[in-house]
């Protein structure tokens, strides 16, 4: 026989083979075991003895039932034994009967290897019968549908050859019967191939599985073959959108390979070292190989269609020259619906894999991976270096600083907790993941463009080889090769500047975080406006670096300087107590090379805490207790020395979860207490609990030693009350609290403590101390306490410390330090205070414990009770957000036009697009006149398929025929016209091009702006009861990743609608010129394709919007987390706070995941669509012989064209709809309630005299609650100094909110100098009152620009002003204490510089240090009424002491009102007013009051002290002498 009649056999033969390496595992499995194997998962034979597991989930009882694959099975069995039986009978007819029109023996050999594949086949399905395993009959049933595959293919191209041979003489004879009779069971065993094939795919692969908690796992690995493959398994989630708004609980959860944990994990089992992106590429090179594998087909089919196209025309010329189409022609249709079903499956499955299997789960892995790399990061404090020497024109004639309140250099003391490390490192660290994290998983995704452009040029190049010739080829490559150097050079500098715009964002990201979080502050200095500026500022300089497109080498660059930052070290010794040998200190730095000469360090330390002991730390303000304690936790840098702390167990050998009243302290564990509590938004008892379980004895007894039982009977919702972020619905002394209930109800056997008595009453320290501290609790327990109370302590403390002048002055054993006579310089300390004011047994009467305490969301009135049994579910104090349903609205896209520049300018792009489409169609025409114009200048290949392939794309190819047919009279111009123009037209398409880029941008940049304007204008003007409950973290995600969307997305996706719909014009318009009827065709298309995109959308657009919400809490972890990073590790929580932030990655990429499903299942019914069409007109022109060659060119190249024009517009319009929600969450910003802004104009001078007058005033924090103010009436007169005092309730915060307007009155009114303050602006009315909170906020910047933001005050005053507070010291004071200290070793003070830097809330200092620099900016700013709440709280007894006198004498001229924490405060001052239950019980003197022995007297009484309060109230010392501090006969007394 001859080659052509062997083909069959080879075919049938090589095909046979290929199912039989496939079959081989089912044999071997066959012949090893007949009994049944595995897990079985048919429905109705599960026994409860197992449930189906893997690493995805488990699965349920209900799910198991579900499960079944039956039906299946059974379409297998049957379809494998019909054409098992059709290939016995063929291959018996056809030996029984054998031809004469074929060669010898060439049908008995075909029929019996089919029967050799079908008996095959029939293997395969009968070890599916006995494999129990579904997961593996899975696996068979894909082998078995490439077996099927394969056969088909096989009885194609058999049954072809044969059909070819008996083709000429169209009808079968008797010695042919047998051919037809082959032919038939063929069509027979074709059919059962098909049906086995399809049933082979539908197997289900598992039963649904579920997690721990219950939910659904991602079902890519439950459905069959066909469903995921089609990506049919997201119909239910779709259909479920139709029904109703998806929320986060109908989404299932990411499958084993997406989940944060796992990849993480597997990150790190990744060798490290080398670059990070090689790292990545180790990490996920599976997917990567995947990604690369599928390019390269996609790229080598890339052109198929077209090939198949080119190949049919070519026939079609023949029958135009009056030859028949045969079979070949149906061939090629055949072919060419193949090839772009073909196209169309890879296309799509690429985008899955490069989005789901790259970019997606490397987002995730980076986003976790930096979370977990800032958990041990070192916690890096302060700023740049300040200089050491004071700046002469500043400080003229003022000498070296001695005053140890101030000894502290650029990095000075402060706590761990709530510190800001470099601006940089925090801010930036955000925008790594809001950010970075995204451009890298986008290259990820896009990573595969370079090797497609390769592969697709190459393939490019010898298909144009073949059309055109080698010279013009060379031309275009020349062409190609000269442009390369601009383009490199433009990469390039677009690197640079993304690298620049990054950073900038980075700026951005810092002013905005910082003004959110001292939003408050802003509020009461009446800073809206410069702070709107300052974030405008920072925010024109990004606009300015703006580009449309993203540069991953810059983020990889910055994510890998961050993973490769230095690490917190182990840098303590493992011992059996806490010591200090020749240790010396300092706060952490990036780079240990650094100039030494003004970090501050605490040298020559040796101490040693006895354990299961009290020790107490004392020091002067700044003098380094703080680092002392840090250094314990190793968040420090050790100089040298050494220092030992006992090493506690690891996390998973705690057992925490077993633990009992009899082994709950763990004697090496620590607990800490930080200078600035960080309290988590969690209730309170979460919050006291920390992650460990539950034990009701030890609560309780934690809640009554650290004084919470009174706070939480008020609350409503006691021990469930949410805290907002950072205790912001809580007082000073209740964060505190609630954090040494932390620390008390722990496992630690070792409590370090920061200054918990600074922010609580008298009274209630010494509860704490005695309950606490050394109470049940706290005995047995080693304890070691920073306070500027030693004298409350020393009479219980084992061992003292006294820090000072930067190092270690005293330290030892009390009873030691007695002896030695150096107890008497630790008392020293405070000796002078103590006489003045006592801190021993004072009352509780206002604030530190009030629960309303400048938190407008968290009063809490007596008239709201509720019976336990009927008590509601907890309010939450952090609600939702927010999100909208169903479509976006027309008023969004109308507010996003408006914000572009209107619909002017819109509309002049829809005019700029027009030029762009009317010059491709000028190109698509000229470029069929010119290929119409003589066969002398058309390719060899013949002018349709020339034709074709140059304009395959367009959609006018062929709309001008007629016009070509005119125009042939001007067939022979030269080659150079016809060029000449074409250049032309392509040059101005490109010109046009560019300029609508170019306009486009601008009006995205116009819109940027305006938006983020309003929406910093509204923000930074709502009441503070918003601000409150509404997590920083959600409000960065607007200001990040919405802005990121409608700064480089929106406009764009507009423009691209806008071209989609105008191609889609100009194709039904080219359409028209050939064949109205080609329309109607085309209108079915389009009305298929707006249905499937109904679907999408519906369930798209709230995929998109729960995605944009799950990035709030992802944001809001990271600020916190790294806040209170300090406290995390000391409590050696990193793995909770890891896997908290994991779960939240996972949410994240529950809507994420889910959204890029959808996109696939759109993507990929819209091609088949198109791919249909395509075929079904190919189909008609074959079928129609009255159709040319050319006139099938513009059919099928308007089939190719439209189809993918209808899929594009809707694609672009899905895209923008998707996009859109970024400016739907921008507007509901933007759209905020904000506080009244109009008013009337006060006089300059205003306040001249500082009068206050209070009438009948009625407040309350909500409408729908009771008021707090009830009725309140009094008035101050000029320059009076006035206290309000009060039990817990009695509304003392509320009326300072009052004042400041941040409530309004219902009824009454507050007049100041005689003009009602509620007709004013908001703006002139605080601005021109001032107020020291007890927490003080500052912000980045320097000491000037905290001392006097706007530059009104000469560097003198404001020198002056910290002398004043003693923060820097008189020329003779310092002399004085040089000569005494020496100079040797001094540590700079960072206050002598006025262009100090200041981090962000002034944490590079202590919380000392920012209360009094607040006291300085107040003695600055000289305001006429001056509103004090614990303003010293932070200090130093003696220090305080000499504020207080300075105090007296600064504001001698003001209105002075303090909200008193201590009777003693307030003793001497002309008036005091006592408030109970929102009004004025009593006000008048402190004498008065006393006499009349009303209210006040009775909290005198209270006290215990009543004496030593009588004898200051009449200004008397204990010896009866005026008191000490007497300034204008009145005695000294401290000042809240």
């Amino acid at each position: 026989m001859a080659i052509g009649e062997l083909l069959p056999i080879i075919a049938g033969g090589g095909g046979a083979g290929i199912v039989f390496f496939i079959t081989l595992p089912s044999i071997l499995r066959l012949l090893r075991s007949q009994s049944p194997r595995g897990y079985s998962a048919l429905s109705g034979d599960y026994d409860g003895k197992c449930l189906y597991e893997d690493e995805g989930g488990t699965a349920t009882v209900e799910s198991e039932a579900a499960y079944s694959d039956r039906m299946p099975k059974i379409f297998i069995y049957v379809t494998t034994l019909l054409g098992f039986s059709a290939s016995v009978v063929s291959a018996i007819l056809s030996t029984v009967r054998p031809t004469t029109s074929l060669p010898p023996r060439l049908l008995i050999t075909i029929d019996w290897i089919n029967f050799a594949s079908w008996f095959l086949l029939v293997i395969q399905a009968a070890d599916m019968s006995v494999e129990r395993s579904s997961v593996r009959r899975y696996d068979n049933g894909i082998l078995g549908a490439l077996s099927a595959c394969i056969l088909i293919l096989v009885i194609f191209a058999q049954n072809g050859i044969i059909a070819r041979r008996i083709e000429p003489t169209g009808m079968f004879t008797d010695a042919e019967m047998p051919i037809k009779v082959h032919a038939n069971f063929g069509a027979v065993q074709l059919g059962a191939a098909v049906f086995d094939m399809f049933a082979s795919v539908s197997l289900q692969r598992r039963p649904d599985v579920f997690l721990e908690d219950g939910r659904l796992v991602d079902q890519q690995f439950t459905v069959s073959a066909f469903g995921r493959y089609t990506f049919g398994w997201c119909d239910e989630l779709l259909r479920l959108a139709q029904r109703k708004p998806l929320d986060m609980v109908d989404l299932p959860r990411p499958d084993h390979i997406t989940r944060a944990k796992n990849l993480q994990e597997a990150f790190l089992a990744v060798k490290r070292g080398g670059p990070l992106w090689k790292l990545v590429f180790l990490a996920h090179w599976p997917a990567f190989v995947q990604q690369w594998s599928l390019t390269l087909i996609q790229s080598v089919l890339q052109l198929s269609p077209q090939f198949t196209m080119f190949k049919l025309l070519r026939i079609l010329e023949l029958r135009t020259k009056g030859h028949e189409v045969g079979l070949e022609a149906w061939v090629w249709v055949l072919g060419l619906g193949s090839c772009l079903v073909v196209n169309t499956w890879i296309n799509d499955w690429l985008y899955w894999v490069s989005s789901s299997r790259l970019s997606v789960p490397v987002k995730v892995q980076l986003s976790a991976i930096i979370f977990q790399k800032a958990m041990r990061r070192k916690d890096v404090k302060g700023g740049k270096k300040v200089a050491a020497k004071t700046d002469a024109a500043e400080f003229e004639g003022v000498s070296e600083a001695t005053l140890d309140a101030g000894k502290k250099g650029a990095q000075t003391e402060l706590g761990t907790d709530g510190d800001d490390a470099a601006q940089e490192s925090r801010q930036s660290t955000t925008n790594l993941i809001t950010i970075d994290c995204g451009r890298v998983s986008g290259f990820c995704y896009h990573n595969n463009f370079v090797l497609s452009g390769v592969l697709e040029l190459v393939i490019s190049v010898a298909f144009l080889l073949n059309l055109i010739g080698w010279k013009p080829l060379l031309a275009g490559l020349t062409a190609f090769a000269l442009v390369m150097p601009l383009a490199m050079y433009i990469t390039k500098k677009y690197s640079a500047t993304q690298d620049a715009l990054m950073k900038i964002r980075d700026d951005k990201m810092a002013v905005v975080k910082e003004a959110l979080q001292g939003l408050r502050q802003i509020k009461f200095s009446a800073l809206e406006r410069q702070w709107q500026a300052k974030i405008g500022k920072v925010r024109a300089k990004e606009l300015d670096q703006q580009c449309g497109l993203v540069d991953a080498k810059v983020s990889v660059g910055r994510i890998q300087a961050y993973l490769d930052g230095p690490e917190k070290l182990e840098n303590t010794t493992p011992a059996d107590t806490i010591y200090f040998q020749d240790a010396s200190i300092a706060w952490p730095q990036d780079v240990q090379d650094e100039d030494q000469s003004d970090r501050f360090i605490l040298k020559n330390v040796n101490i040693a805490f006895p354990q299961g002991e009290l020790s107490v730390v004392s020091g002067k303000t700044g003098s380094g207790k703080s680092l002392l304690l840090a250094s314990i936790l190793g968040e420090c840098d050790l100089l040298e020395g050494a220092i030992g702390v006992p090493k506690p167990p690891p996390v998973d050998e705690r057992f925490d979860h077993k633990a009992t009243a009899n082994n709950w302290i763990i004697p090496s564990s620590i607990a800490f207490v930080a200078q600035v509590p960080w309290i988590e938004n969690a209730t309170i008892k979460d919050n006291i609990l920390f992650g460990l379980p539950f034990d009701a004895a030890r609560y309780k007894k934690t809640l009554s030693a650290c004084a919470l039982e009174k706070d939480l009977d008020t609350l409503i919702d006691g021990e469930l009350t949410e805290i907002g972020a950072d205790g912001i619905n809580l007082s000073g002394g209740q964060r505190w609290r609630v954090t040494l209930a932390r620390a008390l109800y722990s496992r630690a056997g070792i409590l370090v403590l920061d200054d918990i008595f600074s922010a609580v009453d008298a009274n209630v320290g010494h509860w704490i101390f005695e309950n606490a501290l050394t109470g049940e609790l706290g005995r047995g327990r080693t304890r070691i306490l920073i306070t500027h109370h030693a004298t409350l302590c020393l009479p219980r403390t084992s061992y003292a410390v006294t820090l000072g002048h930067g190092t270690v002055e005293h330290a030892g054993r009390v009873d030691e330090l007695k002896k030695s006579g150096s107890l008497k310089d630790i008392l020293r300390l405070e000796a002078e205070a103590e006489a003045a004011a006592k801190q021993t047994d004072e009352p509780a009467t206002g604030d530190a414990e009030e629960p309303e305490i400048k938190k407008l969301s968290r009063r809490v009135t007596s008239d709201i009770n509720a019976d336990a049994a009927t008590k509601p579910k907890p309010k939450k104090f952090v609600e939702d957000e927010h999100r909208e349903t169903g479509g976006i609205g027309k008023a969004i896209y109308l507010e996003y036009l408006r914000a572009s520049g209107g619909l002017f300018y819109w509309a002049a792009c829809l005019i700029v697009c027009i030029g762009i489409s009317a010059t491709t169609l000028l190109e698509s025409w000229w470029m069929k006149i010119w290929t119409s114009s003589g066969q002398q200048q058309m390719p060899a290949v013949g002018s349709p398929g020339a034709y074709r392939r140059q304009t395959q794309f367009f959609a006018a190819s062929g709309a001008t025929t007629p016009v070509a047919a005119a125009d042939g009279g001007n067939g022979h111009r030269d080659l150079a016209f016809y060029l000449g123009v074409y250049l032309a037209l392509n040059f101005g398409g490109s010109l046009v091009s560019t300029l609508k880029y170019v306009y486009v941008f601008t009006l995205s940049i116009r819109a940027s702006r305006r938006l983020f304007e309003a929406m910093t204008y509204a923000v930074l003007r709502t009441p503070l009861r918003w601000i409150d409950t509404v997590p920083v973290g959600r409000i960065l995600n607007r200001f990040t990743s919405d802005f990121s969307t409608v700064d480089s997305e929106l406009a764009f996706d507009l423009s691209y609608l806008i071209m989609s719909v105008l191609h889609v014009v100009a194709v039904t318009a080219a359409a028209v010129f050939v064949s109205p009827y080609i329309i109607f065709s085309g209108l079915a298309l389009l009305a298929a394709a707006l249905y499937i995109a109904r679907l999408y959308l519906a369930g798209a657009r709230e995929l998109r919007r729960i995605a944009s919400n799950a990035r709030s809490p992802i944001i809001e972890q990271f600020r916190s987390a790294l806040t209170g990073v300090g406290t995390i590790r000391a409590f050696d929580n990193t793995q909770v706070y890891i896997k908290r932030l994991q779960d939240r990655i996972d949410n994240r990429t529950t809507a994420s995941w889910a959204l890029n499903v959808f996109d696939c299942w759109m993507s990929y019914r819209m091609s088949m669509l198109g791919a249909a069409f395509t075929t079904a007109v190919a189909m008609l022109v074959v079928k129609i012989d009255g159709i040319t060659a050319s006139l099938a060119g513009f059919v099928l190249s308007f089939a190719l064209d439209f189809s993918w024009s209808i899929m594009s517009s809707v694609h672009c319009y899905t895209s923008c709809e998707i996009a859109m929600n970024a400016a739907e969450r921008v507007s509901e910003y933007s759209k905020l309630t904000i506080e009244p802004q109009g008013g009337i104009d006060v006089p300059a001078a205003w306040p001249s005299e500082g009068r206050l007058a209070v009438q009948d005033l009625v407040i309350g924090y909500a409408d729908d609650l009771p008021p707090v103010l009830r009725g309140l009436s009094f008035s101050i007169e000029k320059n009076e100094r006035v206290g309000v005092v009060g039990r817990t309730g009695a509304g003392k915060s509320s009326l300072t909110l009052a004042i400041f307007r941040f409530l309004e009155a219902r009824s009454g009114s507050i007049a100041i100098d005689g003009i009602d303050i509620s007709k004013i602006k908001l703006h002139d009315l605080r601005s021109r009152l001032a107020i020291i909170p007890q927490d003080p906020e500052l912000f980045t910047g320097t000491v000037r620009s905290n001392l006097d933001p706007f530059g009104q005050s000469t560097p003198g005053e404001l020198k002056e002003a910290l002398r004043r507070v003693h923060l820097v010291q008189s020329p003779e004071s310092r002399d004085d204490h040089a000569a005494e200290r020496g100079n040797d070793d001094a540590n700079a003070n960072i206050f002598e510089n006025l262009s100090a830097p200041i981090s962000e809330g002034g944490l590079n200092l202590s919380q000392g240090q920012r209360q009094l620099l607040c006291l300085a900016r107040a003695i600055v700013s000289r305001p006429k009424i001056m509103i004090l709440d614990e303003a010293t709280s932070a200090v130093d007894m003696a220090t305080d002491t000499l504020i207080q006198r300075s105090i007296r004498e600064e504001f001698t001229n003001s209105t002075l009102i303090v909200i008193a924490h201590r009777l003693s405060t307030i003793a001497d001052f002309d008036k005091v007013l006592v408030m109970s239950d929102g009004k004025a019980v009593e006000f008048g003197t402190p004498k008065e009051l006393l006499d009349k022995k009303g209210a006040f007297y009775g909290l005198v009484e209270d006290t215990g002290e009543k004496e030593m309060l009588e004898r200051l109230i009449l200004g008397e010392s204990d010896d009866g002498s005026p008191a000490p501090g007497e300034v204008g006969g009145k005695g000294k007394a401290r000042i809240g």
